[in-house]
């Protein structure tokens, strides 16, 4: 029974109409457009039955049977992005990647718009390092599911590793606008600030933060670590020491105090708080 809802599921993925009448993109992202061609009706039977039982065989896990058949399918009906997309995922599984990722990027053209197509170009894109076609293809992901977070920072860190900070800040910005500020994009966008050495929107963005939540300790962590690291001592211990009013007391508190304490050379100080520090059962 288990695996008839499996089998189910997916005929749902099977299209309904000739490859003549499916969509084709000219999306920037497209690779290969796939041209399709009007199928007689005994075409269409044919390749139904052919994509039942290669969907049979796959819930089975016999991966080489369903594969064959899936190639079947695609011989009389090469638009058939349903097929493209369960052939790619064996593929990925018999780690045959090259094989897989010419066959998503075609089934994208002849149907831009399904997220797990768009999902399985990404993780294969991953396993290459293909930064730009990641960020492309994150931007497409967000335009399918704009409710997803994963997705703008997805394609906020691609934009990070190209070095196009403005853009990955503006994307970070487009995510908050949704799910309103939180720690997460602050920490990301802070890194990109330092890049850029907007040592003060850094300082900003953590101190908004704060006032948000002043009970999270680890936004005080970051801030005063991001003082001392430029040798502004004085606001680090301003900041830890607020932490200790409005925090919960914490070892960590106490460590980046000493961490503070050592960098001014005050070591009988930075002594204290590391003892302090390892009384707590959690670092003994």
């Amino acid at each position: 029974m288990k695996k008839s809802f499996v089998v189910f599921g997916l005929i749902a993925l099977l299209p309904l109409f000739s490859s003549a009448q499916r969509k084709k993109s000219t999306d920037k992202n497209s690779i290969v457009m796939v041209v399709g061609k009007p199928l007689s009706r005994r075409d269409s039977v044919v390749m139904n039955q052919l994509f039942y039982q290669a969907l049979r065989e796959k819930t089975m896990e016999n991966g080489a049977a369903a594969a064959t058949l899936f190639a079947q399918v695609l011989e009389i009906d090469p638009a058939n992005d349903a097929g493209m997309y369960e052939l790619a995922r064996i593929r990925t599984s018999e780690k045959k990647d090259a094989d897989a990722r010419v066959l998503l990027e075609k089934a994208i053209t002849v149907n831009p718009d399904n997220e797990w197509y768009w999902s399985a170009l990404a993780a294969n894109y991953e396993k290459i390092n293909d930064i730009p076609k990641l960020e492309n293809v994150f931007k497409e992901l967000i335009r399918l599911n704009p409710e997803k977070p994963d997705y703008y920072i997805d394609q906020a860190r691609a934009l990070t590793l190209q070095k196009k900070y403005d853009e990955a800040l503006a994307v970070y910005d487009q995510l908050e606008d949704r799910i309103g500020k939180n720690e997460e994009t602050v920490f990301n966008r802070q890194k990109i600030y330092l890049k850029q050495g907007k040592l003060d929107l850094a300082v900003k963005d953590l101190q908004a933060l704060i006032v948000e939540n002043p009970q999270e300790m680890r936004s005080y962590l970051q801030l005063s670590e991001l003082y001392n690291s430029n040798n502004q001592n004085d606001k680090a211990l301003k900041t830890l020491e607020s932490a200790q009013k409005s925090v919960t007391d914490n070892p960590l508190i106490h460590l980046a105090l000493a961490d503070v304490y050592r960098d001014q050379k005050n070591y009988a100080a930075c002594f204290n708080q590391l003892k302090t520090a390892f009384a707590y059962p959690a670092l003994k």
